[in-house]
């Protein structure tokens, strides 16, 4: 049974019924369903699709396009393709290599160029190789000025310094310098080159001012001691630049005593040259609680100069604002004070404040309390113990450089943490370090009047300037120390 149209559940599988194909339309043979759903066999016998059955097929050179064919079957000769310009007919007449002059003579002179047959009589005669242009000859030359080799041929517009300046403004001329006082012209750190107890102290000067084989008045040195004296009035031998020595020269620490063993091991010792002998600060002696061996401020106009108050005791340091403290805790020895950060001016006044009466901020500390040079107990001020110190050391507070130019104390991290160290570092490590006195116990210092900075730098230690200036008040106390020691200029 034929079908023609198949439906699924309401859909259209199949639907042949508008198929139109007959059997008369189908090449004969071929089957198709037409649109009763009846398998029929075409019965058409028309035209082949095939091209080689196909008639009147077209031809080249009368070779019918059947089959494959090359261009030697159709008779067709591709001619070869020229490679070089030689092959064309020059018809347009393009100029070769053989047609260029080689010559210059060749050429017509219509512009009048020079050649080697023109002639001047002012000027000279024919230029080549061997018979070069003199310069001389030429015209319109340029003016070649002559260069000074001296300083001397410019104009000083700019107002430069010259040797014949005499008016420097702020400078002494050396014609106005006391001869016979002289002020220091630098303090020198020496070393002591001595190795076993004795006072007969040695070192070696590199002062240039030294080089003519004698010292001079006012020559002042910072002496670091490094053993111990004894009893005998020490001297001081020092081996000049020129390879001299000076003698041994007697040191005296008053006006008329000498110094024994005033000084331990490791001590840094102001002394100036008086012309005859050394002369160390007058007030300088050795670990002694001795009214007459310190040196108070009788008249005050310090101020605190902190946030917090003063207490009993203190070590005290010149800042900006007057004198600040280290610590903010009153009364107390204990190691766990707060610490501040004072910003010292280098070179500035360093006190210790010896009464029991609290200054509070901004007050003025007043008279006959302040003392330069003292005893102390530095537990007042700093955490540590009865055992921190060695006694008969330098002690130096370590701080560092403030971008204003100002020093705060560098605090260590062990007990509660302090700025003290009785040794100079070997290396460099960029902090300051400001002497403050002797130690006496395992807390307790003299306080020295001067207060030298060391730094290590240049592979040596050296001593520290600000900015590396010297500070007003650093020679102010200089020139202080030597007037003190010479008796007044």
């Amino acid at each position: 049974m034929a079908v023609n149209k198949v439906i699924y559940d309401g859909d259209v599988l199949l639907d042949l019924t508008n198929t139109t194909a007959e059997a008369e339309d189908v090449a004969e043979g071929k089957l198709f369903m037409n649109k009763s759903g009846n398998l029929i066999q075409g019965t058409s016998t028309g035209g082949s699709k095939d091209y080689e059955e196909l008639d009147n097929l077209p031809r080249v050179n009368n070779v019918e396009l059947k089959g494959n064919k090359t261009t030697s079957d159709l008779g067709i000769v591709i001619p070869e393709v020229p490679t070089n310009v030689s092959a064309f007919n020059n018809d347009s007449g393009y100029i070769t290599s053989s047609s260029l002059p080689t010559k210059t003579s060749e050429l017509d002179n219509d512009s009048g160029f020079i050649d080697n047959t023109y002639h001047d009589s002012t000027k000279q005669d024919l230029i080549t190789s061997n018979n070069k242009l003199d310069y001389s000859l030429v015209d319109n030359t340029p003016t070649i000025p002559t260069i000074p080799e001296n300083v001397s041929s410019f104009n000083n517009d700019a107002g430069y310094i010259t040797k014949e300046v005499n008016d420097l403004t702020n400078y002494s001329l050396t014609t106005t310098l006391q001869t016979n006082k002289s002020i220091a012209r630098g303090i020198e750190y020496i070393v002591g080159t001595q190795e076993s107890a004795t006072n007969k102290w040695t070192g070696v000067s590199t002062d240039t001012g030294c080089s003519s084989g004698a010292l001079y008045t006012g020559k002042t040195i910072i002496y670091h001691l490094p053993v111990a004296g004894n009893s005998s009035s020490a001297t001081l031998n020092l081996t000049l630049p020129d390879g001299t020595t000076t003698g041994a020269i007697t040191i005296y620490r008053l006006a008329s005593s000498t110094v024994t063993t005033t000084f331990g091991v490791d001590c840094d010792i102001l002394m100036v040259y008086d012309g005859t002998n050394w002369k160390v600060n007058a007030y300088v002696d050795s670990n002694t609680n001795t009214i007459g061996y310190q040196l108070r401020t009788e008249k005050s106009n310090y101020i605190n100069g902190a946030t917090t108050s003063i207490y009993r005791y203190q070590l005290l340091v010149e800042t900006e604002n007057g004198l600040e403290a280290f610590t903010s805790t009153s009364n107390s020895t204990k190691t766990t004070k707060t610490q501040l950060l004072p910003k010292y001016l280098p070179s500035g006044d360093i006190r210790y404040y010896s009464t029991t009466t609290e200054i509070t901020t901004g007050s003025s500390i007043g008279t006959s309390v302040l003392w330069q040079q003292y005893y102390l107990d530095l537990r007042y001020s700093f955490n540590i113990t009865s055992t921190t110190l060695t006694t008969n050391k330098p002690v130096y507070i370590k701080m560092s450089v403030n971008s204003d130019g100002t020093l705060s104390p560098v605090y260590s991290a062990n007990s509660g943490g302090h700025p003290l160290t009785q040794t100079l570092p070997t290396t460099e490590d960029n902090y300051v370090y400001v002497k403050l006195g002797t130690a006496y116990s395992g807390y307790q210092i003299q306080l020295e009047m001067l207060h030298p900075m060391y730094e290590y730098k240049n592979g040596k230690i050296q001593l520290f300037t600000s900015g590396n200036n010297v500070t007003k008040t650093y020679v102010d106390n200089i020139v202080g120390t030597i007037e003190t020691s010479l008796g007044g200029i």
